[in-house]
Formats: C-alpha cells, structure tokens, sequence
C-alpha cells in the first residue's frame, strides 16, 4: 500500500510539474524591439504546477479594473442661447418620441412687460449630478441614470397677476428610449427650471424656433 501510494503520489508530482512548466511559457517568446527580453505570460513562481495554474486562472478570470471615469453625461457641451433681455410666458410643454431621438418642445406666448423683447428667453441647458428645486435646493428624485437641466432667465408659468400661463403636468413620466421623465424644479423670480431623467447617455440637439416661439431639446437615443 505504502508502495502504491509513493507512486502515485510521484505520478501527480510528475503531473503538476508538466502543467507548471506548459501554462509557464503561454504566450512567450522574444520581443526583439525589447533587447531580447521574455515577455511570456503571465510568468507565475510559485511551489507547485496544481498552485500556477489556480493561480493563472484566477489571474487571467479577474476583471480588468475600470478607469475612475465619470457619469454619461460629463462630456456633453452645455447648450446656451435664447435672446437677451427677452420676456415670455410658459403656454405649453410637449414630449414625444420619434425614430433615432425623444423630444421635450417649451413653447412660450408674449408676456405682460411690453417693454422687454419677445423671444426665446435666455437658457442654459447642462448635464447636472443631482437634479434640485429651485429656490429651496431641495433634491429630485427623477427616473433615470443619468439628468440633465435646462433654466430659463425671463420666463414664467405665471403672469404678473398670479395667473396660471402654463396648465400642463409639472411631471411627465413617458418612459421613451430615452426620456425617462421631465419635471418641474422651479418658478421663482422669472427664473423657470425644468429636470430631465435619461435612461442612457444622449447629448441633446437644442433648436429655437419661431411661429410660434419654441425652444426644441431632442435627446438622440443611437
């Protein structure tokens, strides 16, 4: 017995130190632009052939570490424009989705301050890590992965009598490609902010428009 056990025990010795030397030289060779020098891989040292080649693989199986990065949307370029100085009232908001993008339509009526232009007011529209009300800075929670914001500078909801202009949902949840939901962060002050929560990285495409004034933000989904 004693006998039977020396050989098999020199068997799965013999066995190990093959598979060592086999999974040792995977990959090798002489790189000839690097003086000659081996580059094998994964060049394991360690005690035994069953050891190297547990340890290969747990090598080899492991995830690559990913890069620290940044949300979706932290290269999409702010989008800026409208008129300076421009009045406009909110009248309605429009959501819809069509092949290749979703599309959010703010279209705006002529505001009791005759004395300012009527336009597409002055806006900026940017990726934003977390969505918050304006003015309380309190934080909206919106469907989505990643969010987006636009605010308008001389524009309101509400007319100088405290009037509603606009009657629409303050939260549509349309569940597009890529629209996920839009709401409502704010009407303060003539400073109207609107939030968006994308299900996927899409940088807009914004158009203003005329007859009547419209600003158009299209969220491309390929």
């Amino acid at each position: 017995m004693k006998r039977l056990a020396l050989i098999f025990l020199a068997g799965a010795l013999a066995l190990a130190a093959s598979a060592s030397l086999g999974f040792r030289h995977w990959g090798g060779g002489q790189d000839k632009r690097a003086g000659g020098r081996n580059h094998a891989a994964p060049h394991v040292t360690t005690s035994g052939g069953i050891t190297a080649l547990h340890e290969l693989i747990r090598r080899t199986a492991s995830p690559r570490a990913s890069g620290s990065g940044s949300t979706p949307l932290a290269q999409c370029s702010p989008a800026s424009g409208g008129h300076e100085g421009a009045e406009a009232q909110l009248v309605d908001i429009r959501v819809g989705t069509h092949v290749g993008y979703d599309r959010v339509t703010f279209e705006f009526a002529r505001s009791q301050i005759d004395w300012a232009p009527f336009d597409v007011p002055q806006f900026k529209l940017q990726a934003v890590a977390k969505p918050v009300e304006d003015p309380s800075g309190k934080p909206i929670s919106l469907r989505g992965r990643t969010f987006a914001e636009v605010v308008f500078h001389g524009a309101s909801g509400w007319d100088l009598a405290g009037k509603p202009t606009y009657r629409g949902p303050s939260d549509f949840r349309p569940g597009f490609p890529v629209l996920a939901e839009a709401r409502a962060a704010g009407d303060f002050e003539r400073v109207l902010s609107w939030a968006f929560g994308l299900s996927q990285r899409s940088c807009w495409h914004v158009s203003e428009l005329k007859d009547p004034i419209r600003l158009v933000i299209d969220f491309p989904s390929s």
